[in-house]
């Protein structure tokens, strides 16, 4: 990473953009030209995250926050472009950060449920259950997955979730069982991450046992 100060820009702020933009174009444009390296060659690419300053008093650390900000913007968004910061993004990167920390504690103190949908046949048998993933978050209410499993996806929560939903399936199809009501199967949902662990098949052999 490094970082590029530009001077005596226009003083109308859309014009100081406009310059900026042209002066990060010309660096991404430069960046992706292939060079020569023990005679083979290569090509990179370069993600530009920008941010204004003057109009306001701010420390260096807090203009270079922005810049990193709108980098990670643009990375998101597969890279190779220029994206200058805009203060939404700060917000939703609090929210994310805060529901990350939200999810952990949930995890820590027990606040995920698994609703058991039925699945019947045509005649009105139950043939089986399909395990849905809740959490009753203490200030937000009850929450779907797509609230939540995009964070619990990137953070790498997935994985301890994705085990908590299989053990709390068996427990209750084991408890099921020993009544003497268990349908045939449930179903649960899992996540790519999940699937591609080394140990995911003997994981699941331990909690079915």
């Amino acid at each position: 990473e490094f970082v590029v100060l530009l001077a005596g820009l226009a003083t109308e702020a859309e014009r100081a953009r406009e310059q900026v933009r042209a002066v990060a174009e010309k660096v991404v444009q430069l960046l992706a030209q292939p060079y020569p390296i023990a005679g083979q060659s290569y090509h990179g690419s370069c993600s530009v995250g920008a941010a204004l300053f003057g109009s306001v008093l701010q420390t260096a650390a807090e203009v270079l926050k922005q810049a990193d900000i709108a980098m990670y913007q643009v990375k998101a968004q597969r890279g190779n472009a220029v994206c200058f910061f805009d203060p939404r993004m700060q917000v939703a990167l609090s929210a994310r950060a805060r529901l990350e920390s939200d999810l952990q504690d949930a995890l820590r103190e027990g606040q995920f449920l698994l609703h058991l949908q039925p699945q019947f046949t045509r005649d009105g048998a139950v043939v089986g259950v399909e395990a849905l993933l809740r959490w009753q978050h203490p200030e937000r209410g009850l929450l779907e997955p797509p609230a939540f499993l995009a964070a619990a996806e990137d953070s790498g929560l997935i994985v301890a979730l994705g085990r908590w939903v299989l053990d709390t399936a068996c427990a209750q199809g084991g408890a099921w069982q020993r009544a003497g009501i268990a349908p045939a199967r449930i179903a649960v949902n899992l996540s790519g991450r999940q699937l591609r662990a080394a140990t995911f098949a003997a994981d699941v052999l331990a909690l079915v046992a």
